[in-house]
């Protein structure tokens, strides 16, 4: 090897050592995470959109995410770091559909300017309700539990919508 090639290497190799250690800081304080997902079925159909919050059943850290299109959470520690330290949770899912509002005129009215103002007031009054059964909400009387281990985790929980939601879009 030539004096310009070892010097090449010598280079490259320093660069990679330099970058090898970038990437996300994580806390001193955080536990080990492990890699964890979890899906949410509501009476058979994969529940798109709701808020899964993992509450630990012992000391430890709350974990959660948001379902996608799959019904699937991908769960985070403090809102930010992938994983979920290992141990026993109470699951807690809120799932809400949007309903429309009742406006005071009908039909909506000609001119430009009124017309405007009623469309904002029916956004406006298009609001979100609880589209599951309320036991799912609170970490004390969830039916739900999982547990994180160490490795990948690939949980499924299943919940029940409630019978009758009122003017869902």
């Amino acid at each position: 090897m030539t004096d310009s090639g070892r010097y090449l290497s010598l280079a490259l190799l320093g660069f990679l050592m330099v970058f090898a250690g970038c990437g996300p800081k994580l806390p001193s304080d955080l536990p080990k995470l492990y890699p964890a997902q979890i899906e949410v079925v509501a009476d058979g159909e994969k529940l798109a959109g709701a808020t899964v919050s993992l509450y630990p059943m012992g000391d430890g850290e709350s974990v959660g995410g948001l379902t996608d299109g799959n019904g699937i959470a991908k769960l985070q520690t403090r809102g930010k770091y992938p994983g979920a330290p290992a141990g026993q949770y109470k699951v807690c899912v809120n799932w809400a559909v949007t309903v429309e509002g009742k406006t005071s005129q009908n039909p909506p009215p000609t001119d430009p300017v009124e017309l405007d103002r009623y469309n904002k007031r029916v956004e406006y009054e298009r609001s979100a309700i609880p589209a599951l059964e309320p036991i799912y909400k609170d970490p004390k009387n969830s039916p739900l539990e999982v547990e994180i281990k160490e490795g990948t985790n690939q949980l499924t929980v299943g919940v029940k919508k409630l019978a009758n939601i009122p003017g869902s879009l």
